[in-house]
Formats: structure tokens, sequence, C-alpha cells
């Protein structure tokens, strides 16, 4: 996805997850977010980008801002895309964050904002 989705369903399909114990520390769904943007920016928060402000960064900001990021979690979430990237034409970063650009415009469009 090119936008996060918040939602009470959970289906995960065949890929794989991970359980993080917020029995280690009690926050809200607010607070979680609060804690996030106070640490790393509106901008690191909101703007996502393909190649550095991905999934993976936004997971792991969300986790390390609440104290809830674990040696496990860590291993789990980031998997390290830069060598893959540097083989990469140049121009693959400009058109792979273009597309993702397109395709959160047209998530909208279709489905309204904030959905």
């Amino acid at each position: 996805h090119e936008v996060v989705t918040i939602s009470n369903k959970f289906d995960t399909g065949n890929a794989e997850r991970i359980n993080i114990d917020l029995h280690v520390k009690k926050v809200t769904l607010n607070q979680l977010f609060e804690n996030t943007i106070e640490k790393v920016g509106l901008k690191r928060f909101f703007i996502y980008n393909p190649w550095n402000e991905n999934c993976q960064m936004f997971l792991l900001d969300i986790l390390q801002s609440n104290d809830l990021l674990t040696e496990h979690a860590k291993q789990f979430i980031y998997q390290d895309i830069s060598e893959l990237v540097q083989k990469m034409p140049s121009v693959t970063k400009y058109i792979g964050k273009k597309l993702t650009d397109a395709a959160h415009t047209a998530n909208i469009l279709i489905h309204g904002q904030g959905v």
C-alpha cells in the first residue's frame, strides 16, 4: 500500500507477521502517533518515499518512539535494501516515487481522504 490503513479487521493472508507486546507499555493509538510525530517530525511521519521513508521506517519509528522496539521486532521489520537500490538505474528511484505518489492520489480519488 502507498498509504497507511488502520482497521479493526485483521487479515494478513499469507503474509508473515509479528506480535508486539503492548503489556510492556500501555499506549493508546492517539498517543502512539503523537509520540512518533514528536520524535520524528511531521514530514517524516506523513511523507512516504519508497526508498527511505517507507513502511519499514514508519513501523520502526512508531515502535522506537514509544519504547516498544525489541531486537526481534527490528530484525523482522528491517530489510536492508541499500544494496538492491545501488544496483538499480538512477531513474528507478524517481519513477518509484512518482508511481507511489500517483497511486496515493488515485486512492484518495476512488476511496476519499482518510478512508
